[in-house]
């Protein structure tokens, strides 16, 4: 008879669920380029595109950590935004999508039909983003596709806002939010400013600008080194095991984790091996974040992480004096872990590619005649000292315990205790909440009582090994409990669907 061999499950493989979205971005991104592209009309003489938007969507950019390697638990196609069903109860589908939308933002061509008030700008983002969906509504309704449309990948509601659009494509709830650079300008070039003013200019460099370029940085040392964006994972989930995944941004453990991996032998200011000695394996590289995060001396010294070295001596040299003058004589002031990136200085918006007409040339030049002041932007507000010197604590700890394992050939899952918080440290804290564990839907990924075993797997081949990961993937696939749909053919399921869901 024939052997059938069984089939991997679709939970298993992170590399292969990132690449999946990756291959979705990349078609959304094709359709929304080549469906803009204006075109005269013979009837009204105006231009117009598939999509009836005014202008032509020239880039489209990610900002999402499932774009670069990065996320703890990449996203699974939902078979009501478009995927196909996976394994698991085909009777029963989540209405909700766990965790965040994929997100990511356009660039419109340079236009000078740009309003000029900041309140009549939003209100043209938002237009755009309504005629967007309208005009993915009505291509489908019409059926209007050439051999280039993916119309068939768009399945879910299209949701609306002021501020961005959701929308469901191939499985995965993609969020896409527009850059526009005359907005930034019109900031720029205000004389007198007020906060609301300046907070929002600074909140849109970082988003859009800041954004992109640590997204570009972070991907190419993933790309690079294939260890390290387990390494990212890792670290990830170590900071969450122990309760202080909302007071580390997760940009901050990417920039560290880059910083052991292209260290600069010529600048190696913090007990790590030189560049030319990266880490091999994630072991070794789970070990060096640990020991960088708790051996680096915050209080006196940046943390400067330059993988592709744009950073020159000179502003090395500024970097370390600004540092001196934030922190003060007593080094008590200014962020609690100041990291700098080669996107952190005032002005760099000037610097990447205009998309205002006429105002692409001498930006360059422009930049050049003031100094820059380089200040960190991702560690700016979190994480607060106290914060910091728990998690360097927590380090050294695990560091320790980790290393002594390795050493003394212990087998096991002794190596779990660095992932677990003990009863007696929750005694600690000033004030415990506890979660309603109808909201929770993976309790492996507990404080107090992780699931860190492998087990044998449920599926055909009894062989199989089912790691920690994958039960986690499964259950939040599955979604909570009481937001399961039950499935029957004549039912539409796909407009009631939610976008996004993380009530803890």
């Amino acid at each position: 008879g024939v052997i059938s061999t069984p089939q991997p499950s679709p939970y298993a493989d992170s590399l292969a669920l990132h690449k999946n979205v990756m291959s979705a971005f990349e078609s959304l991104a094709d359709f929304l380029r080549q469906n803009t592209v204006t075109s005269m009309d013979n009837i009204s003489g105006k231009k117009v595109s598939a999509l009836g938007l005014p202008l032509k969507i020239d880039e489209v950019e990610p900002l999402s950590p499932c774009l670069r390697y990065s996320a703890l638990f990449p996203p699974v196609p939902h078979p009501l935004l478009g995927g196909a069903e996976l394994d698991g109860d085909k009777r029963k589908i989540s209405g909700v999508n766990e965790g965040s939308p994929v997100i990511i933002q356009i660039r419109f061509e340079g236009s000078s039909k740009w309003p000029s008030s900041m309140n009549a700008m939003g209100a043209a983002k938002c237009a755009m983003l309504i005629q967007l969906a309208d005009g993915i509504e009505k291509m489908k309704k019409e059926g209007n596709r050439s051999a280039a449309d993916d119309l068939d990948g768009f399945d879910g509601p299209i949701d609306v806002t002021p501020n961005y659009l959701d929308v469901g494509y191939r499985g995965y709830s993609f969020r896409i939010i527009v850059r526009a650079d005359q907005e930034l300008r019109m900031l720029r070039n205000l004389l007198n400013p007020t906060q609301e003013a300046v907070a929002l200019r600074l909140s849109l460099i970082n988003r859009h600008v800041r954004g992109s370029m640590h997204h570009s940085l972070i991907h190419s040392v993933h790309t690079r080194f294939p260890s390290a964006s387990s390494v990212t994972r890792l670290a990830q989930r170590w900071v969450a095991a122990h309760m202080l995944s909302d007071m580390i941004p997760q940009e901050a453990i990417e920039l560290l984790v880059a910083k052991i991996y292209t260290e600069s032998s010529t600048n190696n200011n913090s007990k790590l091996l030189p560049a030319d000695m990266p880490p091999s394996t994630v072991t070794a590289g789970f070990l060096k974040f640990l020991l960088l995060l708790h051996s680096h001396d915050w209080a006196r010294e940046p943390l400067i992480v330059d993988p592709q070295n744009h950073i020159s001596a000179y502003d090395r040299g500024l970097i370390q004096s600004q540092f001196n003058a934030v922190r003060g004589p007593d080094f008590i002031k200014g962020p609690a872990m100041y990291i700098i990136s080669p996107a952190d200085y005032d002005g760099v918006e000037e610097m990447t590619v205009s998309k205002i007409v006429g105002e692409a040339e001498n930006t360059t030049a422009q930049s050049t005649l003031t100094e820059k002041i380089w200040a960190p932007t991702v560690t700016a507000t979190f994480p607060e000292k106290v914060v910091l010197s728990r998690a360097a604590a927590l380090a050294k700890c695990s560091y320790d315990h980790l290393t002594s394992c390795i050493m003394l050939g212990i087998k096991g899952t002794s190596w779990a205790a660095a992932f677990r918080e003990s009863s007696s440290a929750l005694t600690s804290y000033s004030a415990l909440l506890r979660v309603d564990s109808a909201y929770i839907t993976d309790s492996g990924c507990s404080s107090t009582n992780p699931d860190c075993g492998c087990i044998a797997g449920k599926r055909d081949d009894k062989s199989s090994i089912q790691s920690p990961f994958e039960r986690s993937l499964q259950k939040r696939h599955a979604g909570p409990k009481d937001l399961r749909k039950k499935n029957f053919k004549n039912l539409n399921l796909e407009n009631d669907t939610l976008h996004e869901w993380q009530p803890v």
